[in-house]
């Protein structure tokens, strides 16, 4: 075999048949025969659709005005950062929980040259921002145990339902005992028309990235403040959904992380 036959057979294997996501992925990719909308369309649109959902009438909980700051250094961070699947049982504290929040999505810049949306601590197609973040929460000091919607132009958490779900939460997971053991949910959903008005089936794509950005974002914030933090993806998407009252379809869970103190820090 010559080098180039090898240089070929790696780099073009044999294409996968029926397998859904070639026919995505094939289909998200940028071609020069896309026709993107107009810019005064774009901003026009962008101003019809929400920057984050309000949820008005739930009651507000107000986050910090200057959040915890993250004094650890970022090698140290980025080295010793792990999956931690068991937690202690102690509490975290609300100010910890809100640095986390402020560091991963927070609006760090208001706007400004004509574009309607504020900028966040993470890169976003065109500004667009189609993420939400909701979260769960007990054993938080100073925050009632329920589901929070975490509204960042506003920084205020919204309790959306009071009471403890982790046992209707654990069900919707593969490894129920990670949730369990959790003090903290962390839920990213994506409403995919704030990227797919512009984008296309690539705003699809684009809204799987951001969300790889946030939870990246959320693990070393909790690394920094001596919180131990999980990815995880494997959930039964149609019952996490129909918990968080999402539909599914314009709106879905793409991404969740566990949160909670290190064991032995009790």
């Amino acid at each position: 075999m010559t080098t180039q036959e090898l240089w070929d057979q790696l780099t073009h294997p044999p294409a996968p048949e029926d397998e859904l996501w070639s026919v995505f992925h094939e289909n998200s990719k940028t071609t020069r025969h896309f026709l993107a909308l107009p810019d005064a369309a774009v901003l026009a649109r962008m101003r019809q659709l929400h920057e984050t959902l309000e949820y008005a009438q739930y009651p507000a909980v107000p986050l910090p005005e200057r959040p915890r700051p993250l004094t650890a250094e970022l090698g140290p961070v980025l080295r010793g950062r792990t999956s931690v699947r068991e937690f202690a049982q102690s509490t975290v504290d609300f100010d910890a929980l809100a640095s986390v929040l402020h560091h991963a999505y927070a609006v760090n810049r208001p706007a400004g040259g004509g574009q309607p949306r504020s900028f966040r601590t993470t890169p976003s197609p065109g500004g667009l921002y189609p993420l939400e973040v909701y979260l769960h929460a007990t054993g938080v000091t100073g925050l009632r145990s329920g589901l929070y919607h975490y509204d960042p132009a506003g920084a205020v958490l919204r309790h959306l339902h009071d009471g403890d779900l982790t046992r209707d939460l654990a069900a919707c997971y593969v490894q129920r005992e990670i949730v369990t053991g959790a003090r903290i949910l962390v839920f990213l959903t994506a409403w995919f028309e704030r990227a797919t008005f512009k984008y296309g089936d690539r705003g699809y794509r684009f809204a799987l990235l951001e969300a790889g950005h946030v939870a990246q974002n959320l693990g070393l914030a909790a690394a920094a403040l001596g919180l131990g933090a999980v990815n995880l993806g494997g959930y039964f998407d149609h019952e996490l959904d129909d918990l968080l009252r999402l539909d599914g379809v314009t709106a879905s869970t793409v991404y969740s992380l566990a949160l909670g103190p290190v064991t032995g820090d009790d």
